[in-house]
């Protein structure tokens, strides 16, 4: 996914009061993460654990954001 398209679903999904974020396990960065997905103000935590610079083939936390926004806006925009 391109910069252009990051954004088409990412605005879309901020305009809706979607927010996709990441949080880090523990009070200093270690680099691992969890996502948080705030929809209207209902917060859910992910059980995932993603890293800011992946393992072999590992999906690094920014790539699972990027996942997560564009599936969100797919979901409600069918084409």
């Amino acid at each position: 996914m391109d910069a252009k398209e990051f954004h088409k679903y990412a605005k879309w999904c901020n305009d809706n009061f979607v927010f996709i974020y990441p949080v880090p396990l523990t009070a200093v960065n270690s680099g691992n993460y969890k996502i948080e997905v705030c929809n209207r103000g209902k917060v859910k935590k992910g059980d995932g654990v993603y890293r800011d610079k992946p393992i072999k083939d590992e999906v690094s936390v920014w790539d699972k954001i990027r996942q997560l926004y564009q599936e969100i806006y797919n979901r409600n925009n069918p084409s």
